[in-house]
């Protein structure tokens, strides 16, 4: 097939082209089946083509019109949006006209008869891509042709392949004539502007037609092979030995960078063409910010002021088109064709992780610490890393993580644990009581009365030393308000090492071998409806292992006491739960009425199950007046195990768990209270009075020389320099105060020597000590060379030593009011030099 070469092929940026049809042709009055058929898909080709167009064509930035306020319009540019999926002609242009076709049917021969004598004229605008290959490529994926119909079609290309590979031969021969005529005349090589003029044609058209002339070889040809010795040897020959010792050389083994992967490189290229693609879909404004902010054209990232000043608007007004065209890209119509790499992406090797992480050497990280469940105060160091720099910069964030949560939860479950104490004695017969602590003149009906009078307890500020009622204790009842459950396990293990008694976070327990307590929920007192879900509960007698029904035994001393009137719902509740747990009976005893129905529902239960052996545990208080519910339930307990001569009633556990914090631990201190046992949550493992521990992590000393990091609020600035920290002690056996010593002094604190400590800021602040004991704060915890040093300690371990540091610690210290000042001091060298560095890091401000 010829085509005249003044009707060429026209090629656009996008690889798809257009025919034009012959002036000669006779014009067309319907357009043909394949015409109709290929429009759909052509429409789909020109969202593409714009997209690729736009790649090869930038943006003028210069001609974009910012100044409308209408962020969802289209400010002056065509929203590009996808293809419906059918879709329709959009140009007239947008066709493919043939000439001829292949009879296949008897429509198709009309078709021909039709389009008799017509021929493909163009026009060819190269652009350096090989047009015609992509576009077969192209076509080849489509599914909107008939069979018939890509046979036409495909027949179509290879003409136009053939043709164009034939024309672009002829080109390269007539240049090739050209540059040699032009040597002969001129006597050296022809320029290109030369050339082209010489020719005819354009000067980028040379530079085309030079590229499309070079020739290509395969990565995979053969270059030559190579013997080594003995390749013959025991293989039969040198037929047998050739595949063993034969080694063929490709050009790629030569020219091959082990460096580079392909595939990656590909993929990473595919990547680039999706995301140009997917940004064309936008209006030339959102185009223009998405570009310029993420740095899309030439690989820096401006930001919102930056392009704001590039067209003359302000920030918000970028934002606000930024915001709008990262929603259409969010849109799945749109960004399909990029999800793809999300997975691709998230395995791709990245350096900082596979060369310089895992290479990391750490073997000169030395690290000193204070022992866990040390007292620590203000400017004392906790920890001293000493590493090289980019080292003990990386472990800045874990280290903080790591003490500020875990020093956190364990200081405010100590406070709570001092709070929880207090000082308590035992009312003694004789004694005045305060007025809400008497017995009533005249008991309630049903109540019970007692010759005896109760016993309580309450707050003394140095009261009577005879007291005898055990301490309370905390149970951690946070899980389900701590954040997370990484927040949850840290809260149950640090507040067990900062003296709370047991956790309700069975899971933590477990792991960490920690005593579990907690008490049933209200949900459960209120699933129990009438007494008729328990007439088969039964609980195994302690002395012969009889099983016996508890329902009798509970209507029994219900009739004895007179207490007719409690929820049967909740009696049924705490049978069936005494029928389960008998040896570990607590119930809570607030869902209806505590003193009317729970209490007494409480006891009646508890009667049953002693009389069968066991012994109950208690209650749990959790709404009301914790102070007076508690002395209440205190008071009646004594008298019932008065009536019946039953002492584990002077014994049971009274829990309270109703927002408990340390304020409210001081004030039932001072009201006076019968609890024993205190469930805290929330206020705990979300540390009410201090949300964050404000650890810092900071340089003080860098190739030997100290830094110093100045600030307007002394609590910021650091003592620089690498310090030793001791502890002195007095000869009462309290901690004196902390005193630390720049590491390269000689004069170190010494059990009766005279030590001079000077206040870290104030000039005046001095005072001298002579200890009668000393000891070194910080020990080597982990050596880069040999690992973790010394033994670790457990758990248990650590909740002792807080509770010996809490004992050896100053009364006014512990104080919740006004509490006393522990001071921390540096030796007077270290006082002279801090000074010094100061005066000399800070400018001087000039007056004028």
């Amino acid at each position: 097939t010829t085509i005249p070469y003044n009707n060429a092929l026209v090629v656009r940026p996008g690889f798809s082209f257009v025919p034009r049809a012959s002036p000669n042709s006779p014009p067309v009055q319907q357009q043909s089946s394949l015409s109709r058929r290929t429009t759909p898909l052509m429409s789909t080709l020109t969202s593409q083509d714009q997209a690729l167009e736009a790649e090869t064509n930038p943006i003028q930035y210069d001609d974009l019109d910012f100044s409308n306020n209408d962020i969802f319009g289209d400010g002056g540019g065509s929203e590009q949006t996808p293809p419906p999926k059918k879709a329709t002609a959009t140009k007239s242009r947008q066709k493919i006209e043939t000439s001829r076709v292949p009879q296949h049917s008897a429509a198709g021969q009309r078709n021909v008869e039709e389009t008799v004598g017509r021929r493909i004229r163009a026009n060819v605008r190269e652009t350096g891509f090989d047009s015609m290959k992509y576009y077969m490529k192209t076509m080849g994926n489509h599914d909107l042709l008939q069979k018939n119909e890509e046979i036409i079609l495909a027949r179509e290309i290879q003409i136009l392949i053939k043709w164009e590979e034939l024309r672009e031969e002829l080109e390269s021969e007539l240049l090739r004539w050209a540059e040699r005529d032009l040597q002969n005349e001129l006597g050296r090589d022809p320029t290109k502007e030369e050339v082209a003029f010489k020719v005819g044609i354009k000067p980028d058209k040379i530079e085309f037609l030079k590229r499309a002339s070079v020739g290509s070889v395969s990565m995979e040809q053969e270059l030559g092979s190579g013997k080594t010795k003995g390749s013959g040897a025991g293989t039969g020959g040198a037929k047998g030995g050739a595949s063993g010792s034969e080694r063929s050389f490709t050009l790629g083994d030569t020219l091959g960078d082990p460096d580079q992967k392909p595939v990656d490189m590909a993929q990473y290229r595919m990547l680039q063409d999706d995301v140009g693609r997917l940004i064309c879909t936008l209006n030339a404004r959102e185009q223009a910010v998405i570009r310029m902010r993420f740095g899309l054209d030439d690989g820096k990232a401006k930001t919102l002021e930056e392009i704001g000043k590039k067209f003359s608007v302000t920030r918000e007004r970028i934002r606000q088109i930024e915001a709008r065209a990262l929603h259409k890209l969010r849109q799945p119509y749109r960004n399909h064709t990029v999800k793809c790499y999300a997975n691709e992406l998230s395995r791709w090797p990245m350096p900082f992780f596979d060369d310089y992480l895992a290479n990391l050497d750490c073997s000169e990280v030395i690290v000193h610490s204070m022992k866990e469940g040390s007292m620590v105060f203000p400017r004392v160091p906790l920890i001293t890393v000493t590493a090289p720099l980019g080292i003990g910069n990386l472990i800045e964030t874990t280290m903080l993580t790591l003490v500020n949560y875990p020093s956190l939860v364990a200081t405010n479950a100590s406070r709570m644990v001092v709070a929880a104490r207090g000082q308590f004695w035992e009312q003694t017969a004789g004694a005045s009581l305060p007025r809400s602590m008497t017995p009533p003149e005249s008991p309630r009906a049903g109540a019970l009365s007692s010759a005896k009078p109760r016993k309580s307890m309450q707050l003394s500020e140095g009261g009577p030393s005879d007291f005898t009622r055990r301490k309370p204790k905390c149970v951690e009842f946070g899980l389900r308000r701590a954040q997370g459950p990484d927040g949850g396990f840290s809260a149950s293990k640090y507040s067990h090492v900062g003296g709370f008694h047991a956790t309700s976070n069975v899971l933590a327990g477990k792991l960490l071998n920690l005593p579990i307590g907690g008490t049933h929920a209200h949900s459960f007192v209120m699933s129990y409806t009438s007494l008729d879900l328990v007439q088969d509960a039964k609980v195994q007698r302690v002395d012969n292992g009889e099983m016996v029904l508890l329902l009798p035994l509970v209507r029994k001393y219900q009739a004895e006491l007179e207490w007719h009137d409690t929820n049967e719902g909740e009696m049924a509740a705490f049978i069936g739960y005494a029928s389960s747990f008998p040896n570990s009976f607590l119930c809570l005893i607030d869902t209806y009425d505590t003193l009317q129905s729970g209490l007494r529902n409480f006891i009646l239960v508890a009667l049953a199950l002693n009389d069968l052996g066991h012994t109950p545990r208690g209650i749990r208080l959790d709404s009301g007046d914790l102070s007076y519910l508690s002395l209440e339930c205190e008071y009646l307990f004594h008298e019932i195990g008065d009536r019946f001569n039953r002492s584990f009633f002077y014994d049971l556990d009274i829990v309270a768990s109703n927002d408990i914090n340390e304020a409210v631990l001081h004030s039932l201190n001072k009201q006076g209270h019968a609890i024993t046992m205190f469930g805290i949550g929330t206020n705990l493992v979300t540390c009410q009075n201090q949300p964050a521990l404000g650890c810092v992590y900071k340089l003080v000393e860098i190739d030997g020389e100290p830094r110093i990091k100045l600030s307007n609020d002394l609590d910021k600035v650091l003592i620089p320099g690498q310090k030793i920290a001791y502890r002195l002690f007095g000869e009462a056996g309290w901690p004196l105060l902390d005193y630390m010593a720049g590491i390269h002094e000689e004069a170190q604190p010494a059990v009766g020597e005279r030590v001079l400590c000077r206040h870290p800021f104030i000039e005046q602040k001095r005072v001298a000590v002579i200890p009668s004991r000393v000891v070194k704060l910080h020990s080597l915890v982990f050596d880069g060379k040999n690992g973790i040093v010394g033994e670790l300690s457990s758990i248990t371990e650590s909740r002792q030593y807080v509770n010996d540091q809490i004992n050896n610690t100053r009364a006014d210290l512990l104080r919740y009011v006004n509490p006393g000042e522990y001071k921390v001091s540096v030796s007077e060298d270290s006082f002279r030099f801090l000074h010094n560095m100061w005066q000399q890091e800070t400018p001087v401000t000039e007056l004028r």
